[in-house]
């Protein structure tokens, strides 16, 4: 069955917006198709379904065109009938207007089972046939970045997609409370993104530390936040106490709702980070940040977000991630956020 996360009745006749991308980041890449989809809907609201561990419901709950968030069954809605199980589970909404930004077939199984009379989406091959417009996007176009599809598609439907609507907003009666339980402590503020998904995209956590201390001996003063998921709480406490070991100290912050952590960044002077979900939402915030990338480097979608005017950059290096020093992250910190 589909959760509602914000436990709202359907918008009857309302949009349905499939992006099922599994990360942070996956879904800030699209919040200019989304704003733009709920600009010319009829409520101006969509409904977004999507994976539960996208963390949609936390980043942006507070969001006035978003009307709900649907989080897709990992158990039934995958595998061979899980289109079929969707379709029956959409039905009951009473979706108009289904919006699919994914290539899986079983997405446009889906909204044509559920009875969705107006159906758009890549519709790449066979799939061209389940959709009501004759707007599909070539085969070829399936390799393309999910930022580019969506792009072509809506390019094709005449739908503008402007690019303030990259930004995210942070939750605005979080963002006091983090202001006043963190009040006490000097500007400016660092906030270090320790994690990522893949081990090859982490920075060794002593080298954030001495970016750390190296960072504050510069400004003259300010405080680091050590900002990663729950689960990387034990490689937090380990930064925490390199930090300590270099005679600094640091508030670790790894048991916030995502929510909550992007209240933070938001008053953050400074995110540095490897590549991941939190760098995203820093950057989507439009902190100064600074990105840390491995192997091929930075994606074309990644540097879409550090176009916050200039104030944030990227270090890439052809090779691993460990080949990135310390005096390289502090050089290019100082581009970013300056020492006044």
């Amino acid at each position: 069955m589909l959760t509602s996360a914000f436990k709202k009745q359907p918008l009857r006749g309302g949009v349905l917006v499939i992006q099922p991308m599994p990360g942070i980041g996956d879904g800030l890449w699209h919040l200019r198709a989304y704003k733009a989809l709920a600009r010319f809907s009829m409520d101006q609201k969509i409904t977004l379904l999507t994976r539960k561990k996208a963390q949609a419901h936390e980043l942006l709950a507070t969001e006035p065109w978003l009307h709900d968030v649907l989080w897709l069954d990992e158990e039934h809605h995958f595998g061979k009938l899980g289109g079929v199980v969707l379709g029956r589970d959409l039905k009951t909404f009473g979706f108009s207007t289904a919006w699919i930004l994914h290539h899986s077939a079983r997405y446009y199984i889906g909204a044509s089972f559920a009875g969705i009379k107006s159906r758009y989406g890549y519709g790449f091959g066979w799939l061209q046939d389940m959709l009501t417009t004759q707007h599909a996007l070539p085969r070829q176009d399936r390799r393309l970045h999910p930022i580019d599809r969506f792009e072509a598609l809506f390019k094709k439907h005449g739908l503008p997609l402007l690019d303030e609507d990259a930004s995210l907003k942070a939750d605005t009666s979080l963002v006091e409370d983090c202001k006043k339980a963190f009040s006490h402590l000097p500007k400016p503020w660092i906030a270090l993104g320790f994690g990522a998904t893949q081990p090859a995209r982490i920075w060794p956590t002593e080298r954030f530390a001495a970016v750390g201390k190296a960072l504050i001996s510069q400004y003259g003063q300010g405080s680091l936040f050590l900002c990663g998921a729950p689960h990387e709480k034990d490689q937090g406490e380990a930064l925490l106490h390199h930090v300590q070991d270099q005679g600094g100290g640091a508030e670790l912050i790894t048991d916030y709702p995502l929510a909550r952590t992007a209240a933070l960044l938001s008053l953050c002077d400074l995110f540095i980070g490897n590549d991941s979900g939190l760098l995203n939402v820093a950057a989507s915030l439009s902190v100064p940040s600074l990105g840390l990338f491995p192997g091929q480097g930075v994606h074309r979608p990644s540097a879409d977000l550090f176009k916050n005017g200039g104030q944030s950059t990227y270090i890439k290096t052809p090779t691993l991630i460990q080949d990135i020093t310390v005096e390289d992250v502090v050089s290019r910190a100082q581009d970013v956020r300056p020492a006044s």
